[in-house]
């Protein structure tokens, strides 16, 4: 089982005991300390005849989804499936070049406290910025559920920001619900549908917002673009 991993969007957490089990526990082997995953939500196992991960869901609340297909007892992984554990995105990865001081003790799991290790081929801010891609599609607009999303606290997820942006997260995500909602004009959805979608409840204040960070009403920047 050496050299396989789990790949979050801002952490690579080594897959190396059999069984392993992910949850809200602090006792779990990977705790993801989020509302939409279950105490004991899943379980990995082992199969030394195939050589391969089983996967098994403990009766969890919102349910595990192995590449958009939710698990009803268990199945067979390969590399790079993609698993969802409620909202909590993650990709099974076999690593050849793995080696062992990368793996890192239970304590360390823990989502308050891991490391950050991000995935050589992508920046945090690659990551951070697919976090919002998958939750706008989703309908969740929060921080709070872009943290639950990365699966790390919202102090890690403010401090990453921070760093990567130089925007309060606040502020962060109203630019970035803005652009969505900008997006959702150039498809043709009217304005009140592309405000709803990007969560502004209000259209005066969705307008207000758009003219800040375009220049242009949303009527206007609609017609700009399609002359």
């Amino acid at each position: 089982m050496k050299g396989w991993f789990l790949e979050l969007f801002l952490q690579r957490v080594p897959l190396n005991k059999s069984p392993f089990i992910l949850g809200r526990n602090k006792s779990a082997d990977l705790t993801l300390a989020t509302g939409g995953v279950s105490r004991e939500h899943a379980e990995f196992l082992w199969d030394e005849k195939r050589e391969c991960w089983v996967l098994k869901d403990l009766h969890s609340t919102n349910g595990t989804f192995v590449n958009s297909e939710r698990l009803q007892e268990f199945c067979f992984l390969k590399h790079a499936d993609m698993i969802y554990f409620g909202n909590v995105e993650v990709r099974l990865c076999h690593d050849s070049e793995a080696v062992e001081q990368n793996i890192v003790d239970r304590e360390s799991l823990a989502t308050e406290t891991i490391n950050i290790q991000p995935h050589k081929n992508h920046s945090i801010k690659d990551k951070i910025e697919r976090a919002f891609i998958h939750n706008f599609q989703k309908g969740l607009m929060t921080t709070q559920d872009l943290a639950d999303t990365l699966a790390i606290d919202r102090s890690t997820l403010f401090r990453h920001i921070k760093q990567e942006y130089e925007q309060s997260p606040s502020d962060l995500l109203r630019d970035k619900r803005l652009d969505y909602a900008a997006q959702q004009l150039l498809e043709n959805k009217s304005i009140s549908d592309a405000a709803y979608s990007a969560g502004f409840e209000s259209l005066s204040h969705f307008s207000r917002k758009f003219k800040e960070r375009f220049t242009v009403s949303p009527t206007d920047y609609i017609k700009q673009h399609k002359s």
